[in-house]
C-alpha cells in the first residue's frame, strides 16, 4: 500500500468515524478493502491522529483539568471506543510533553525539589521524574569525568612536548605531541 492509498483510507475512516462508528466496526473493512490487518492499523491510527489533531484543545483541556469536568466538545459525540483512543493520544502528548519539560529544567540547572513543584505529578509521576533526574545526573557526571580526562591527558602531552622539545629540540615528534595535547584541551572544554 502507497501513500496515497494511505491518505484515502485515512479519509474514509475519518468519515467512518465522524459518523459514530465504533474502532471495532471498522475492522471488517480491511477484507473489504483487501488489505491485511496491521495495514488497516496503520491507516486507523493516521485517520486517529488526525481527528486527534483536530480537536487537540478540547482533549488537552479535559486532561490538564484532571477529567473533572465534562467538556463541551465536539470529540464527545465520537463512539466511546474512539474518545478513549483519543484520551490516550493525548494522555501520550501530555506525558512527552512533561519529560520534555523535566529535561528543559534540568538543562537549565534546577534543583530537584524546583523541578518536583514544576512537573504535572498527575501525568508524569514522581518516581519517572526522579528517575530522569538521576539518569541525567549520572550523565552529567560522566561527561565530567571524560572532560578532566581529556584535560589530564592535554596536560599529559603538553609535559612531555615540553621534556622532549628541550632534550631534542622541535621537529615532527613534538608537532605530533603539541597536535594531541591542543586537541586534549578542547575536547575537555
Amino acid at each position: 500500500m502507497n501513500y496515497s492509498d494511505k491518505i484515502r483510507y485515512s479519509e474514509t475512516i475519518m468519515r467512518y468515524l465522524l459518523q459514530g462508528y465504533s474502532l471495532e466496526r471498522i475492522s471488517p473493512l480491511a477484507t473489504e478493502w483487501d488489505i491485511v490487518p496491521f495495514q488497516l492499523e496503520k491507516v486507523l491510527n493516521l485517520a486517529l491522529r488526525e481527528l486527534y489533531n483536530t480537536h487537540q484543545s478540547g482533549i488537552l483541556s479535559y486532561l490538564y483539568d484532571d477529567e473533572k469536568f465534562p467538556p463541551e466538545s465536539d470529540w464527545l459525540k465520537f463512539d466511546e471506543s474512539v474518545q478513549d483512543a483519543l484520551l490516550e493520544l493525548g494522555k501520550k502528548d501530555l506525558f512527552q510533553h512533561e519529560i520534555d519539560k523535566v529535561q528543559e529544567l534540568l538543562r537549565e540547572q534546577y534543583t530537584q525539589e524546583e523541578i518536583l513543584e514544576e512537573v504535572r505529578l498527575h501525568i508524569y509521576p514522581e518516581e519517572k521524574v526522579l528517575r530522569q533526574v538521576q539518569k541525567y545526573q549520572a550523565e552529567e557526571e560522566k561527561k565530567q569525568k571524560q572532560k578532566r580526562l581529556w584535560f589530564y591527558s592535554g596536560l599529559l602531552q603538553a609535559g612531555l612536548f615540553l621534556i622532549t622539545s628541550l632534550q631534542y629540540g622541535f621537529g615532527v615528534m613534538q608537532i605530533l605531541m603539541l597536535t594531541t595535547a591542543i586537541i586534549s584541551f578542547y575536547r575537555s572544554k
